[in-house]
């Protein structure tokens, strides 16, 4: 065996102590005994992880695994549950880890099942982005705001957070608005407008405005309203440029009550978020220049108007599809029925309005309807040099929400894709487990047709495929135009997802490693991975594509932006995944050793800010400061790294039903173990070898499930505390969703070992 830690004695010292404690049958308490506390990274790695942190055991590589370790927590204490944005990566990344001596007493994944059940999803079937109190969408991303090209009157900004930065007044003089059959008590700094409706169809006028509707497809009223009657059909008419009156033809009715709005914002009582959809009947094109609000059979009632605002549609195609997923990694995980049983019409709600709002059986992909997330971009470049903004055009639609992406979305198909096929598996378990009486109904799916969807989507992925460039590109706009700036996690996420097909992948791998060249780009081989910790978000140079307020990307050097050259650490998760799937596990392992020197020398300079402090053109971004480099702060993504031990080496998928392990090692890893996974209630450590699967648990197999493993003949052997033999089988399985049921047992462990003998 080649060791290729520096310090040869500590790591045969090291492996000799370990192997005996990976293979030897361990219980949970002595493996937590493996320290490495004499070690000459001692120094390096934090002090403060807690002992019932997992740890990653693999013979021979002890200080790679502390590393990993030390990246893993401190992206698990750093971040929080996320909003729906993020719901695709951290409840799979965090649930699993048993920090509780009781794997009952799970915090995070108390904290997830909370999360997750309260999540809000409108009538329709749209996941909120919960991202609190905003100035877009109530229930969007937090920008673009009214004041970039809308109209807006805050008679009140208290309980506001961050508004400063847009330069809001109060409304003092309400000269200008037309009051009928109201009483105006005046303004109320702290509290808003107060406004008393003497008679029944009393309207307020605002003053004259000149607002391109395709800024502003909404109109929001935010108020509290006491002794109003909830049947008064208030509405809401416009005037135009070539529509110079209120007209009923210009009519969008509302409701002035308590409304799912109100609860999601979790704010007073009386407080209401109305949101107006006036696309559905104004269109996009032309101008208005007055509301006029209607207030319906209201005589009596008191309202408090803290705001009417025009707003952009900023929310996200994405939400219900990370919604979707992370419901999916907690039932995996926890095994939890109740939530199964509570959430699943929820989750069936959330994807068929996604499928519907898509049209993603028309298309075979997401297409976005909504106004300003057509895929075109808010920008264009004249040719003397100058920017032209098309004001509401380019609004983000995920994660990179500078990137208008929309139109025909393939990051969203991708995630699409991925919720169709979780979907499907899940509801499939579900019919194969009539016990755990989960609810069916008009809502429930069809597994066999969603996996034909599914099938159809990828066979339809070459509309976003460039074969002059070999990889996948952003978006397909309504006008037809593509978009390619080697947006590398768009295609390492369409390998990881399974999206795309071997020889797409093989290509994508091969660009993306150097190993092919486009001439085009403007980072190319070696310099894709110029930030070391993870390939370049883009290889090609954008000063074009960007959503209508970002007029300035040339300002800013290649790599000085994560969307134009720059990295994000958790994004080598995809990156270690897809070259498992293309390359094999030994160039994984590569990669990953690459990441974890990278780490070593940070770790030494101080950490994340300190280190780059000292590397030319280098910035990080963080705390609403943009920069090239996504370290710390707000990107709990990052916490994703160190999953690729689980879900890549040793090929763990956690199900409703059970446990998926087909194991992945490097030629040079005699094994690997894992601490204290918490998995449907049961903290266990789980560990691999060549043809040999062993699963550990201090109180017992108390709870059966489905463990599926690769092909061939296993011997399953159960033993108790004292190491004794108490049942033996042997299994064999055939296909590669083949599975060994996994009895209810007093058994702390139970060991596979794959056997050519029957």
């Amino acid at each position: 065996m080649i060791f290729r830690n520096r310090d040869s004695i500590a790591t045969v010292l090291c492996l000799l102590i370990t192997l005996p404690l990976i293979f030897a049958l361990p219980g949970v308490a002595v493996a937590e005994e493996t320290t490495w506390e004499d070690m000459e990274w001692k120094g390096l790695v934090s002090s403060d992880i807690p002992k019932q942190f997992p740890r990653f055991i693999v013979p021979g590589q002890e200080k790679n695994m502390a590393l990993l370790r030390d990246i893993f927590h401190l992206h698990y204490g750093t971040g929080d549950v996320g909003s729906a944005l993020w719901y695709g990566w951290i409840p799979e990344a965090s649930i699993w880890v048993g920090m509780a001596d009781d794997s009952r007493d799970n915090k995070m994944a108390a904290a997830w099942e909370k999360k997750l059940s309260e999540h809000f999803i409108d009538a329709e079937g749209y996941a909120s982005s919960d991202m609190g109190h905003n100035f877009g969408h109530s229930l969007g991303w937090p920008f673009p705001h009214w004041t970039s090209g809308g109209a807006g009157w805050h008679f009140t900004l208290s309980n506001l957070p961050d508004m400063g930065i847009y330069g809001l007044g109060v409304v003092e003089d309400t000269t200008g608005w037309e009051l009928a059959g109201l009483k105006d008590n005046g303004i109320d700094k702290e509290n808003g407008w107060l406004l008393e409706i003497e008679a029944d169809g009393a309207t307020l006028e605002t003053p004259p405005i000149n607002v391109n509707k395709e800024a502003a497809p909404f109109l929001r009223i935010t108020c509290n309203a006491e002794e109003y009657n909830p049947s008064a059909n208030p509405y809401v008419e416009w005037t135009g440029m070539d529509e110079p009156e209120f007209s009923p033809e210009r009519r969008v009715y509302f409701t002035l009550g308590k409304t799912a709005e109100h609860d999601f914002h979790n704010e007073a009582p009386t407080m209401l978020h109305v949101m107006i959809p006036l696309y559905k009947l104004a269109g996009i094109h032309g101008e208005f220049t007055r509301f006029r609000i209607n207030f319906g059979d209201n005589a009596g009632a008191k309202i408090v108007l803290r705001s009417i605002i025009t707003a952009m549609d900023t929310r996200h195609n994405v939400n219900n599809f990370m919604f979707l997923k992370g419901c999916s990694d907690y039932v995996g995980w926890t095994g939890d029925l109740s939530f199964l049983r509570r959430n699943i019409q929820r989750m069936r709600l959330a994807l068929r309005w996604a499928l519907n709002e898509f049209e993603v059986e028309k298309y075979k992909c997401v297409y976005t309807p909504w106004v300003g997330h057509d895929g075109r971009s808010g920008i264009e470049r004249l040719p003397d040099g100058t920017v032209k903004q098309f004001t509401g055009r380019g609004i983000g639609n995920a994660y990179f929400d500078l990137l208008p992406f929309g139109g025909k979305d393939a990051p969203t198909t991708i995630y699409c894709y991925d919720a169709i096929k979780r979907m499907a598996s899940l509801e499939k378990q579900i019919a194969q487990h009539p016990e755990w009486n989960i609810p069916a109904g008009p809502l429930r799916f069809d597994p066999d047709e969603l996996t034909l969807l599914a099938q159809q989507m990828k066979d339809a992925g070459d509309q976003f495929w460039n074969p002059l460039t070999g990889r996948f590109i952003a978006a397909i706009d309504v006008d037809n135009k593509h978009y390619d700036y080697g947006l590398t996690f768009v295609s390492l996420e369409a390998i990881h997802y399974g999206f795309a097909t071997e020889e797409q992948a093989q290509a994508i791998m091969d660009w993306i490693t150097g190993q092919r060249i486009v001439e085009e780009d403007t980072s190319k081989g070696e310099d894709i991975y110029h930030w070391r910790f993870a390939p370049r978000c883009s290889t090609k140079r954008n000063i074009e594509y960007y959503g209508f307020g970002w007029t300035g990307a040339e300002s800013i050097p290649f790599g000085g932006q994560i969307q134009d050259g720059g990295a994000v650490l958790g994004f080598s998760y995809h990156d270690l995944m897809s070259r498992l799937a293309v390359y094999g596990p030994d160039n994984a392992w590569q990669r990953l050793s690459e990441i974890l020197e990278w780490y070593a020398e940070v770790l030494a300079g101080g950490g994340y800010r300190k280190y780059y402090a000292n590397i030319p053109d280098a910035t990080l971004q963080g705390g609403g400061t943009a920069g090239g480099l996504g370290l710390d702060s707000e990107f709990i993504e990052n916490i994703l790294v160190p999953q690729v031990m689980l879900h890549g080496f040793m090929g763990l998928e956690q199900r409703a039903d059970g446990l998926k392990i087909h194991p992945n090692l490097p030629s040079q890893w005699s094994g690997l173990g894992v601490t204290r996974i918490d998995f449907h209630s049961m903290l266990c450590n789980i560990t691999v070898a060549a043809d040999r699967i062993k699963i550990t648990t201090a109180e017992g197999l108390r709870n059966p499930f489905n463990l599926y493993v690769p092909e061939g003949k296993w011997r399953v052997t159960y033993r108790g505390a004292d190491g004794k033999e108490l049942d033996e089988s042997v299994v064999e399985i055939v296909g590669d969703d083949g599975f060994i049921t996994i009895k209810e047992s007093r058994a702390i462990s139970l060991d596979l070992i794959k056997t050519k003998q029957l």
